[in-house]
Order: C-alpha cells, then structure tokens, then sequence
C-alpha cells in the first residue's frame, strides 16, 4: 500500500474487504492511495487525494534570534509557531548542544535569559514541544552572543519573580492565587491566605497549587475565606488517581482548583425537579492538573474539602448542602456543618461538580 509515492510503514490484512495501515512519516498535504495486489498479477487501485497529512508536532520558527538586551538581559525572540505549542529554551557556553542546559518552557515568542556573566559567549538552541512529541532544536541566529564586561558594568536591578511566597491578583471579580513554594516545608496544620477588603469581595476564586507542597506535605490544610465563601482544602485531597498519573510523566505542574457560583440556569432547572425543597443557592467546583504543555482533569477527590458557602438568611429551615450522585441518580446531604447565626453552609465536597443550598417548603 503506497501514500503517494511512498510504501506504507505497516500493513495488517483484516479480511478480504478491510487492511489496517500505519502512515509513513510525509509533508503536508494530501496524495493518492494506492492498493498493489502481490505477483503474479499486480492489480492496482487508486484513490485520487485519499489521504491529507497534517502537521501535529509544530515546525521551529526559522527566525529564532537574540540580543544585549539594557544591560540586564540577553533578550531571545521568534515568530510563534504555525501549529500551536510551547516552546523550550536551552543554553550552553559551547556550539555543543549535548552540553547545553534546559532553561525553561514558555508559551510566549520571547524569553528573557538574565543571569549574565562577564567575558563568556552564550549559545542558545529552542524547539516547539505539544501533546504531540517535541520538534527537532533550531540554533540562535546570533550564536554565538559575547557578553563583555563593558556589557553588565552599571548593570540595572533585575525583577524577580517571587515564587517562594503566595501571589495573589483579583481581575474582573475573579481572584486568582498561587500558592507559595514555602508550601513544601509548611509544618502546621493551616496555611491561612489572608485577604484584603477588595480581594474577599471575590466571587470567583481560582487556586494554583504547586505539585511539590502537594507531594511533600501531607498534614497541611490550605484555608481561604472570603465574604460569600470558606475554602478548607487539605493537601492530601489531591493525591488523587489522576494525579498520580500524571506525576509519572510530568516533573512540576500545579493543580488548578476553582470555585464559582452556580449558574443561575442550573439552579432554576433544579428548583423545578427537586419537589418540595428550595434552591436558595450553590456553587460549582472544579479541579484540573496543569504542566506547560498538558492538562487533564480531576473528577473524585482523595477525601473531602470543606467548602462554606454564605447564604442569604431564609425563612427555610434548616438549610442543607445537597450533591447529585449519579450513580443512584439522587440527591445526596453532603452537609457537613450549618451556622444559623451567619448563614454559612458547609458542604463535603468529594468531587469536581455542582453543589446546592436548599431546604424544605413548610
């Protein structure tokens, strides 16, 4: 079996109607197939453009380039790639790229590499990588770049990126929180995130949570709260399958947890099914693993996160935290604590889904 003028790299015969066929590696584009019968006849047919070929590792950019950037920096750009990916950037002080070392991976077209010495020259090599494979290494143009002395004398202050201590940035009502590296050597049993008066108006909360403190640290509870919400989320509730997949082919990624409220849709939809309760609220959790170049979901969790939810006083009596389970395909109480007094509803959560605030029509 050929594609276009090239032999198929394996051919399996399933019956008189049916071969199962591996592609031979090909550019881009579609060609004709071709079915050959074996000697003596040599009986052929053609499919006219039977088959396209697609690019799925991404090409290197061609024009991958780097320069003295301010004293401070030598500053590495290109043009993005035509099949969408990350980019990795290693370096070395010799045209031997078996010597280089990884720097890191981005999904942006520059990269700013500061940690600049006198009197060395710097070769720099990149190439895409996506959940196909990684494409072959691309060398700077300007390889090899000098830095002199002259270079760095009166060198500016360099900003870092402080990683060791949790960030926190609210944009658009959604407060986004990266867990600190200091995560992994935390001993007590609470790592509080405090927040300010504008960031607990939050309605939205996104969680990243670096895969060492999860790995590393086995008796800490992460707790945030906020004026609608309380988050007690105990480490050991990510270990879960999923994450213990994907540690095996990834070195540092973060689990990305999220908590929004319920769409208003789903809870109108929900008021007309569940007969003699009401929705007064509820929220919606999910959970994903995410690296540079891959990300998967997380559905059950290790052990269950508390997650208080403050709901507006009701006349309804006694409020209670609800999940559906589908496998009995009922509603499930999955209260674990109620305050009459603030109105917080604390829910058992074992899992990525929607969870609901309701009680009983008198």
């Amino acid at each position: 079996m050929f594609f276009g003028t090239t032999e198929a790299t394996a051919v399996t015969y399933d019956g008189t109607t049916k071969l199962t066929v591996i592609t031979p590696p090909h550019d881009k584009g579609s060609v004709d197939v071709s079915v050959r019968n074996p000697a003596p006849d040599h009986a052929e047919a053609i499919l006219s453009g039977g088959f396209t070929f697609e690019e799925t590792i991404a090409p290197v950019p061609t024009d991958f380039s780097g320069r003295l950037w301010n004293k401070r920096a030598i500053k590495l750009s290109w043009t993005a790639s035509t099949v969408p990916s990350q980019y990795e950037i290693y370096m070395g002080n010799s045209s031997d790229l078996d010597s280089s070392e990884y720097l890191g991976t981005t999904a942006g077209t520059e990269y700013m590499f500061e940690d600049l010495e006198a009197n060395r020259y710097y070769y720099f090599w990149l190439r895409t990588i996506n959940r196909d494979g990684t494409s072959k290494f691309t060398a700077c143009k300007d390889n090899p770049i000098y830095v002199s002395s002259s270079d760095i004398t009166n060198r500016p202050p360099t900003a870092t990126v402080d990683t060791i201590n949790t960030r926190i940035e609210l944009a658009a009502g959604r407060l986004q929180i990266i867990v600190g590296e200091d995560l992994t050597f935390w001993r007590y049993p609470t790592y509080e995130i405090l927040l300010d008066a504008n960031q607990r108006k939050a309605s939205e909360i996104e969680l990243l949570i670096p895969s060492e403190g999860i790995d590393k640290n086995s008796v800490t509870t992460i707790q945030v709260v906020g004026n609608n919400f309380r988050i007690d989320l105990p480490l050991r509730a990510l270990r879960t399958v999923e994450y213990q997949e994907f540690r095996r082919n990834n070195a540092e990624f973060y689990v990305k947890w999220l908590l929004t409220p319920a769409p208003p849709s789903y809870l109108e939809s929900l008021a007309l099914n569940l007969h003699g309760y009401q929705v007064v609220g509820g929220f919606t959790v999910l959970a994903s693993i995410q690296s540079p170049v891959r990300e998967t979901g997380m559905s059950l969790f290790a052990s269950d996160i508390n997650v208080g939810w403050f709901q507006v006083r009701s006349s309804l009596t006694p409020l209670r935290a609800y999940g559906y389970d589908s496998f009995s395909r009922k509603w499930t109480d999955v209260t674990a604590f109620v305050n009459t007094v603030s109105g917080l509803v604390t829910t058992r959560v074992g899992r990525s889904d929607s969870y609901i605030i309701a009680g009983k029509v008198n």
